[in-house]
């Protein structure tokens, strides 16, 4: 299934795009969608090596920032002694 989009894009980036889709006998949607999806696929693959499915992974919360301000003062202040 396909979606149809509408995007804006600048007119140096639009005649740079068309020259590259020219190169490859493609039309610029067809170019676009290409590229895309190369770029999805590719993040989804490193996503996937840096956080495995299933993993478990510790998250930061500014609940947390007071207490680890405080403890980077104190080591600033342990390296200025």
């Amino acid at each position: 299934m396909r979606t149809q989009i509408s995007l804006r894009i600048k007119p140096e980036i639009k005649s740079r795009i068309e020259m590259l889709a020219k190169q490859e006998n493609r039309s610029l949607s067809q170019y676009i969608e290409t590229v895309l999806e190369k770029h999805v696929t590719l993040e989804e693959r490193l996503l996937s090596q840096c956080f495995p499915s299933g993993a478990q992974h510790g998250f930061w919360s500014q609940t947390d920032a007071f207490e680890a301000a405080a403890n980077l003062q104190k080591l600033l202040e342990e390296r200025q002694a």
